[in-house]
């Protein structure tokens, strides 16, 4: 049958002006480029996701750290994401696939309860990377807290100190975690 379907497209093909054939490719190349591109909202409104969202989490700030909380925990905290009260979750997907996430928490430091809100949990998967998807999930998430009437931003980072700090984060703290680990506090100020 496949067959069949070819052999008709390219009889049809071979009809159609050289201006035609053109402007077919170019909707072709339109078409996929709309197929390919990446969508970002948050997580409250688009509810399919929770699953992935717990389980890319789960596996990169769980499973490798002391914490002892389970997929299913995740899973119950990621389904209770609002778009004006925390938690908060902003979501990139690609072709209907679960690409990266950011979260905003009223907390995300003990020691630090009078600092409100924080990112947390920003990840994007390996293949994804290097395309600017964090950049732009962190963007929106601090353009959100503007629009609901926040000034200022704040994160901690183990490992990634200098992606923040070139992103015009300022460091403002340096200390240890009850691990004995080096943790980076970053603010930013929403707006400019």
């Amino acid at each position: 049958m496949w067959l069949n379907h070819a052999k008709i497209s390219v009889v049809w093909y071979n009809m159609l002006t050289t201006q035609s054939k053109h402007s077919f490719f170019m909707l072709a190349r339109i078409h996929r480029k709309v197929r390919m591109k990446m969508k970002f909202e948050m997580l409250c409104n688009n509810k399919v996701y929770v699953e992935d969202v717990a389980l890319e989490v789960f596996n990169e700030f769980v499973l490798k750290t002391a914490s002892t909380k389970s997929y299913k925990e995740c899973v119950d905290f990621f389904s209770h994401t609002y778009e004006k009260n925390f938690p908060m979750t902003f979501i990139a997907t690609k072709n209907e696939k679960l690409v990266g996430s950011v979260s905003l928490f009223e907390n995300d430091w003990a020691e630090k309860k009078e600092a409100t809100p924080w990112i947390a949990s920003l990840v994007v998967e390996p293949e994804y990377r290097n395309q600017k998807i964090a950049e732009k999930l962190l963007t929106m998430a601090i353009a959100h807290l503007e629009k609901i009437g926040y000034e200022a931003v704040f994160l901690k980072t183990e490992n990634a100190p200098n992606y923040y700090i070139k992103r015009g984060y300022q460091l403002i703290e340096v200390t240890q975690n009850s691990d004995g680990q080096t943790v980076y506090i970053f603010s930013k100020k929403c707006h400019g």
